[in-house]
């Protein structure tokens, strides 16, 4: 064969070769599906569309992800492309919803979940701002007159104000029937506002010099324990009790 011609020939064959792959390529463009494009491969794994091929096989699996839009769903994705070209984005949108999940619980809890997850960025501000928001919230709830009974059936009253920007039990008033090793008594007692328990996390409490006062905000109610102990005003020694109450804030004191 003439020496000019073998040149022409290789020529002609990588034209055809290259008009082939051109046309395979401009098909399974025109398909887009992920099947077309993992047939391409198959005839052409080192062709000059190769790269792009996978990329798109990506871009379709990704797309599918996004259709259904769940956690489960990006989770998938990620373990098939996770240095791929949109891992970043499956990333982003796991957290995504993950806070909204949290902002439909709408609680302190759901929100704190959150954050084990993801401490930093844009979402973690928000939660955190979410939290506060709520703690605002149940600390303007605890303001007012709460009262009803004790274990023992008598009346108790707690005062409950804002002081330097918390909520701050500031009164207390009770009967309380205390027992001694040979009688018991009855007292009333009325706390000046010197009393100062600030209200922390929906919960607060206080030592006196003669009892201990716990409470817990859980909504509508405040429940909680009182302790006294004091001299029997008989002589019979010392007196101690142990109650528990459960009060309702009094809607006309707001």
């Amino acid at each position: 064969m003439n020496k000019k011609i073998i040149p022409l020939f290789l020529c002609f064959l990588v034209f055809i070769s290259c008009s082939g792959e051109n046309k395979d390529w401009k098909n399974a463009e025109s398909e887009n599906s992920i099947t077309a494009y993992e047939d391409f491969l198959k005839q052409y794994p080192q062709g000059e569309f190769a790269d792009e091929a996978q990329l798109q096989i990506e871009a379709i699996y990704f797309e599918k992800a996004e259709a259904v839009n769940t956690i489960e769903a990006y989770a998938d994705f990620l373990k098939h492309y996770s240095e791929g070209e949109f891992a970043d984005e499956a990333q982003s949108q796991i957290k995504a919803i993950y806070f909204e999940k949290a902002e439909a619980a709408n609680t302190i809890e759901a929100y704190a979940d959150f954050l084990k997850r993801y401490s930093e960025g844009e979402f973690a501000d928000k939660a955190r701002f979410k939290i506060e928001a709520i703690y605002f919230d149940q600390a303007k709830a605890a303001i007012g007159t709460w009262e009803g009974k004790t274990s023992q059936g008598y009346d108790i009253t707690i005062e409950v104000e804002m002081v330097s920007g918390s909520p701050t039990v500031t009164g207390l008033k009770y009967a309380i029937r205390m027992s001694a090793s040979y009688g018991s008594t009855t007292k009333t007692l009325s706390l000046p506002t010197k009393l100062s328990a600030t209200v922390t996390d929906s919960k607060f409490n206080y030592s006196g010099s003669d009892y201990e006062l716990s409470g817990v905000f859980t909504g509508k109610t405040l429940k909680g324990n009182l302790s006294s102990t004091d001299v029997h005003p008989q002589g019979y020694g010392t007196a101690t009790a142990n109650v528990t109450f459960v009060l309702k804030k009094n809607d006309a004191n707001k």
